[in-house]
């Protein structure tokens, strides 16, 4: 149901955009398949979360799912031919390890955790997770640089994806509404900033590589226990703290890494 609620707010919140800009909704056959299959995606992996979140620890599924950055390197390099250079295989080393310390997977840092069935089928699902994201990502990409408004793409992206919750809705049987109007509230204001948040992100990519988008965003997670600290109070430990880091130097590499020479054209 959370998944249904910020898509269809998202969608909801491109409307003014469209209408101020006079955007028009057409497109090419070519372009509708990309949107489909972009906003598909998204029901995906809202799926695949929610399958993840309930067989293993949210730290476990959330350190798989972080490595999209490096997938989102890999299909860009494959399919749009951006290439790599050293600074930027250092920087997803340095996310990925802080992204580690930061969530703390219990089958890296708890020697008494056992691998059953459900940490199969969880583990597994974060992998989708992640490989759907980096999928879309790309997909996001070829949207940005093509003379689609962004606001129309992330109409279609988020009217497909909210389509496609409904049904995971329909298969999973989560169709309770919080009755709590301060949840509520959060519900509304999360699916806003869900639209921000994509719309800064297509103009991102409509600029930047993939890769270099996938890596920045993982600044979020590092942000996540700054304002955690801000206003719960929280303070974070030596791993959040040496996690933190490892993703601060990543982003510092990424602001270097342009300057580098491709490790194609060395």
């Amino acid at each position: 149901m959370v998944g249904l609620v910020e898509r269809t707010t998202m969608m909801i919140s491109c409307v003014p955009a469209l209408l101020m800009f006079r955007c028009k909704l057409g497109t090419s056959t070519r372009m509708a398949g990309v949107l489909l299959l972009t906003g598909s995606l998204g029901g995906v992996t809202t799926i695949l979360a929610m399958v993840s979140y309930k067989k293993v620890d949210v730290g476990d599924a959330q350190a798989i799912i972080s490595s999209c950055p490096v997938l989102v390197g890999v299909l860009a390099w494959v399919f749009l031919s951006e290439r790599m250079n050293i600074l930027d295989i250092i920087a997803g080393v340095f996310a990925l390890l802080g992204v580690t310390l930061l969530f703390r997977p219990s089958i890296i840092f708890d020697r008494n955790t056992t691998y059953d069935l459900d940490a199969l089928i969880g583990n597994s699902s974060a992998i989708g997770v992640a490989f759907s994201i980096a999928t879309s990502s790309i997909l996001r990409r070829v949207l940005s640089l093509t003379a689609i408004d962004k606001n129309v793409s992330l109409f279609y992206i988020n009217l497909i994806g909210a389509v496609a919750c409904g049904v995971a809705c329909s298969i999973f049987g989560e169709w309770e509404w919080p009755t709590e109007a301060k949840h509520q509230v959060f519900l509304i204001a999360s699916g806003v900033l869900g639209y921000i948040n994509g719309l800064l992100t297509m103009i991102a990519l409509g600029r930047e590589k993939a890769y270099h988008v996938a890596l920045l965003n993982s600044s979020s997670f590092m942000m996540l226990y700054v304002l955690q600290f801000i206003f719960l109070g929280v303070s974070p430990d030596v791993y959040s703290s040496f996690g933190s880091l490892g993703i601060i130097l990543a982003t510092l590499l990424i602001t270097k890494s342009k300057s580098a020479p491709d490790i194609s054209n060395r």
